[in-house]
């Protein structure tokens, strides 16, 4: 709807926060939340909320603000799984 809003010339800029809701029951979010009770200043929990996001982004259809990073970071995650 935004993409539309905006192809209309219907927004005037302002479109409000995006939010992004995450099931706490998911597999995902659970293993967020057992990474932070390890260890809450892990920096994998902030490269993967953001790969969360992007993936939001990029499953409504938008794409990340910085994909060079959002390749690193799942180049990142790969080469750590594969360890």
């Amino acid at each position: 709807m935004e993409r539309i809003l905006q192809k209309l010339g219907q927004t005037d800029g302002h479109l409000g926060q995006r939010i992004l809701e995450l099931n706490p029951d998911h597999a995902v979010v659970q293993t967020l939340i057992r990474l932070y009770d390890q260890d809450a200043a892990d920096a994998r929990i902030e490269q993967f909320g953001r790969l969360l996001y992007e993936q939001a982004l990029i499953a409504e259809g938008s794409k990340p603000s910085d994909p060079a990073g959002f390749a690193r970071r799942i180049n990142e995650l790969l080469i750590q799984s594969a360890r």
